[in-house]
């Protein structure tokens, strides 16, 4: 197995989760430690940490410069895993949709000539792919913001396109898939509740990952296996609280 040193990158990753709390209005209401469910949406990508020598991944391999960016997707945990207490141990099993919204962020019909973009569907929850426990209760008042100590629990991604290597004369195609391994340290998150609603804001100001990052060629067997360590810092994304 062979190991990347720790290195510290800004996660350009969209995240959406779900909390729970009693009560639904304007007063601060606080939401008790536990795990979060999340899901990544695009855009999401990292960057190479480190630079895959020549060889690397096979004779005459070339090498893959630091720095290159990789589209990744979810990958979402089976149910049993998300609701066990080993597991996730979330509350529930969402289920997410994207749909295309025009300039003024109005759903329109897949193919119009009107859309612009694609977000999350506003009716439905999302799947679970990354688990996030908060290790301490937060207060969400109006436009106010909270800290809280949080620790990774589990998280499973792989690419949306495959990674193009040169090899000789040759153009092989390779997938990336990345998760937790070992031990995780804790980061920080920032809570700010927007106004009086159920909804607000996120960001990641820390959250170290030790991880594992296979590079399997497609349709081929289990590929090379790298150890690394991370750092997301600035990572954004929005919450919604669901009463009881």
């Amino acid at each position: 197995m062979k190991t990347w040193k720790q290195t510290r990158i800004a996660g350009a990753v969209a995240f959406l989760a779900v909390l729970s709390w009693a009560g639904c209005d304007g007063r601060p209401i606080t939401v008790s430690a536990g795990t979060d469910c999340w899901a990544t949406i695009p855009p999401t990508q990292i960057a190479l940490p480190q630079t895959i020598p020549a060889g690397f991944l096979g004779e005459r391999c070339d090498s893959i410069p630091q720095g290159t960016l990789i589209a990744l997707a979810g990958v979402p945990f089976d149910t049993a895993f998300v609701a066990a207490p080993e597991g996730c141990n979330c509350p529930q099993e969402p289920e997410v949709r994207l749909v295309w919204v025009d300039q003024h962020g109005q759903a329109v019909p897949e193919g119009s000539r009107h859309a612009v973009e694609q977000v999350p569907d506003p009716s439905a929850t999302p799947t679970v792919d990354t688990c996030i426990r908060r290790q301490e209760d937060i207060t969400l008042a109006p436009d106010r913001a909270d800290t809280t100590a949080i620790q990774m629990v589990a998280f499973s991604l792989r690419n949306n396109e495959p990674l193009r290597v040169t090899c000789g004369d040759q153009t092989r195609l390779f997938d990336v898939f990345v998760q937790n391994s070992g031990r995780q340290s804790l980061g920080a998150m920032v809570f700010t509740r927007t106004g009086k609603t159920r909804s607000g804001n996120m960001t990641v100001a820390s959250l170290p990952i030790s991880f594992s990052f296979e590079l399997r060629e497609q349709d081929g067997p289990p590929g090379e296996l790298l150890e690394g360590q991370v750092d997301f810092g600035d990572a954004m994304g929005t919450f919604e609280v669901r009463g009881q």
